[in-house]
């Protein structure tokens, strides 16, 4: 006790933090490892060891599994399934709604830890108003596995097509995978073929009667093209020429960054009746996501009016 006393706090501190990391190394080794009695004598010198790698390998697997569980209460690991194949995987989302509040009131030089019925009316007024710039300091980080058509109407949204005086930035990252390197073979098939509507230029309405036919049809083109691309790697083609033979519901993947501005933009324009039905059940992934994480926001961005 009297050396204890003498020591000093750092010291102290030194000891107890090694204490604690002893004590859960033991907790983690009395998990994974057992050391039962022999049937035959108690005496330690004759325990065996029964563990085996097999045993070590599952349980490190529902630790592992604990941990991602853990990571889903946390909501900082998402996954929905999309369309057939597809899917949306969030893997981080860096801010929160005080984070928006905090920003637009730095000016005043005031600071925020939770939201309260002031900073709801705030978050409406940037919105009503079009003060974007306090929701681009919220970013998430999207894997996304989706067919190549819905890519590339989602890339204009990273391109700047929407882009306008109004609207100076969004801030996207987008990195894609690379046909040149990885064979793209999974494809998109429809569960139904749709009719083309009869009073707009782009979109549908119904669907067609011979819905057989259709699918033969898609099937024996998908075949052919598959085979074309096939063939041609066989006999030495590059894959960033034969793929150009392959269609555009083959699946390819993206990392997307996006703020918070940039997707709510995303989720306004696709995720409304004129949006194609494959974008737009991605859409409906993000106002899923806004709505759980981004209340305040996601209850008054679908109430303002969409960008002019």
């Amino acid at each position: 006790m009297i050396f204890w006393e003498n020591c000093s706090v750092n010291f102290q501190t030194i000891i107890i933090i090694r204490i604690m990391l002893y004590l859960m190394l033991s907790s983690l080794i009395d998990r994974v490892f057992s050391w039962p009695s022999s049937p035959s004598t108690t005496h330690p010198g004759n325990m065996v060891r029964s563990t085996s790698w097999d045993d070590i390998d599952k349980e490190l697997q529902r630790m592992s599994e604990d941990n991602a569980m853990m990571d889903d209460e946390l909501g900082q690991q998402m996954l929905w399934k999309v369309l057939d194949h597809g899917f949306v995987e969030c893997e981080d989302i860096f801010g929160d709604e005080v984070v928006i509040v905090n920003a637009a009131r730095v000016s005043f030089g005031k600071r925020k830890v939770a939201c309260d019925a002031q900073d709801e009316k705030l978050i409406k007024y940037l919105l009503d108003h079009k003060h974007y710039s306090p929701f681009r300091h919220v970013m998430f980080r999207f894997h996304i596995k989706a067919p190549e058509f819905v890519m590339r109407q989602w890339y204009k949204h990273v391109v700047g097509c929407e882009w306008t005086s109004s609207i100076p930035s969004q801030l996207h990252g987008w990195n894609e995978i690379s046909g040149r390197y990885v064979d793209s073979m999974e494809y998109y098939k429809p569960m139904v073929w749709r009719e083309q509507s009869k009073d707009k230029k782009q979109g549908s309405d119904g669907i067609v009667d011979d819905q057989a036919l259709c699918s033969t049809l898609f099937q024996e083109a998908i075949d052919h093209s598959f085979d074309a691309y096939k063939c041609m790697i066989q006999w030495g083609v590059a894959k960033e020429q034969a793929r150009i033979v392959l269609p555009l519901n083959v699946y390819t993947e993206v990392i997307w960054t996006p703020s918070l501005q940039a997707l709510f933009h995303f989720i306004q324009l696709r995720d409304e009746d004129h949006a194609q039905y494959e974008i737009r059940e991605y859409a409906k992934v993000f106002a899923s996501l806004l709505r759980d994480k981004f209340p305040i926001v996601y209850k008054y961005m679908m109430k303002a009016d969409k960008y002019e």
